[in-house]
């Protein structure tokens, strides 16, 4: 089966819909059981100047996302513009947003990319390595908030730099070992794409720049939870909201619910560390809920330029064809 009839399939798939309805409906009976009143109340004391900073941190984040890619596509020697590698990453991370496991947007990446030269091999390796990255930094900073919760011992900085260091290991390690190429192999198989992944040279350099720009925009998020959390006048270090942030993406990429169960555990944490359940919905609807909202904003324009970007290219071709 191609890529492009797996994602209309995802498209198609009622049970994908079904997952957002229930979801939403999760929220919902959250903000319910929390009361709406209460939810509403907590949320009336924020300054609505707050809202645009978190709009233009998340539009900082996929800036910084695509930069990022953009690298990884370099070491390919791929041309391609950085702005398309904007519109088509933000695509993408709409389609994680909206599917199942977080992976739905990967499979448009790949798609879009096609059409700018860029073999499914070489999108796969960048999309997977990306995912490691994040990976690492979610893992390590997940179990060091569980030394926090269990054990009372905080190791979140320490385990911020090992993640660190790991990240920039691991990438080398994968792709000049070879490593990374194996799954690259596999998933063509899977996907039945004839295209055999050429090893690549990835420079310490730009490994580097690359983990640099990943912990970067690791920080935004936590920045972002750190304005609501102070918003609510809430005592809690930045460390200890980046790593409820990172848990949350654990949530994400292993829910079987794109909404709902990220929410659901944003609740629970920030409760256990002090907040009020009407204090922490609120949060859990600021944090994920209009963070989403941005993304989804962004989304839809960077799917507006790749449509009007893919017409003027057809309208080209067709007048060299003359």
């Amino acid at each position: 089966m191609s890529p492009i009839k797996i994602f209309l399939k995802c498209l198609e798939n009622k049970k994908t819909y079904l997952a957002i309805s229930l979801g939403a409906l999760i929220i919902f009976l959250l903000v319910a059981y929390v009361g709406f009143l209460n939810v509403w109340k907590k949320l009336k004391i924020i300054d609505p100047s707050l809202f645009l900073i978190i709009f233009a941190l998340t539009v900082l984040g996929t800036i910084i996302a695509a930069i990022r890619f953009h690298f990884f596509l370099r070491v390919h020697r791929s041309r391609i513009k950085y702005k398309d590698v904007y519109h088509i990453n933000t695509v993408g991370i709409v389609g994680n947003l909206l599917t199942l496991g977080d992976i739905g947007g990967d499979f448009f990446r790949i798609l879009l990319l096609k059409n700018y030269g860029i073999r499914a091999s070489r999108s796969i390796t960048s999309v997977i390595l990306i995912k490691i990255l994040d990976f690492l930094i979610a893992m390590s900073l997940s179990i060091a908030l569980a030394f926090l919760i269990f054990w009372n011992l905080n190791v979140l900085i320490p385990s911020l730099i090992f993640a660190f260091f790991l990240c920039f290991f691991v990438i080398v390690l994968l792709v000049r070992r070879g490593y990374v190429y194996r799954v690259v192999r596999k998933i063509l198989s899977i996907v039945k794409i004839k295209e055999k992944p050429k090893k690549i040279d990835l420079p310490k350099s730009l490994a580097f720049a690359i983990v640099l720009l990943t912990f970067a925009r690791w920080l935004i998020f936590g920045l972002q939870d750190y304005l609501v959390i102070n918003a609510f006048g809430l005592n809690l270090s930045f460390m200890i909201i980046l790593a409820i942030y990172s848990v949350n993406l654990f949530v994400i990429t292993f829910s079987p619910l794109p909404l709902g169960i990220a929410e659901a555990a944003t609740v629970g944490l920030y409760s256990y560390f002090g907040a009020t359940l009407s204090e922490a919905m609120s949060i859990a609807l600021i944090a994920r809920t209009w963070v989403s909202f941005t993304l989804i904003l962004l989304g839809v324009y960077s799917g507006l330029r790749i449509g009007l970007s893919t017409i003027k290219r057809l309208k080209t071709a067709h007048g060299h064809s003359l």
